[in-house]
């Protein structure tokens, strides 16, 4: 968005702890944020992308329950423009 955050609507299927990342081309983090759901179903998460430099980044999501077991992780291409 306009003010620095990027808005993420996301759903788990169980209780589960996500981690967003935002890897720059060199698959370096350059920003993190953990959430924890108690329950299933849709929540929203945020990143923010303030001080970060036009480029194309990727926006990586993983899942773990409690059991430790992972989500298969999902990839996305984003692109920074300023």
């Amino acid at each position: 968005g306009r003010d620095g955050i990027l808005s993420l609507a996301l759903t788990v299927d169980e209780p589960a702890t996500v981690t967003i990342q935002l890897l720059k081309r060199n698959h370096k983090v350059v920003r993190q944020s953990t959430v924890t759901q108690s329950s299933a179903g849709a929540f929203a998460a945020a990143l923010s992308l303030k001080h970060l430099h036009s480029g194309k980044y990727t926006l990586h999501v993983l899942a773990t329950d409690s059991d430790g077991a992972m989500s298969t992780p999902i990839d996305l291409p984003l692109r920074v423009r300023r």
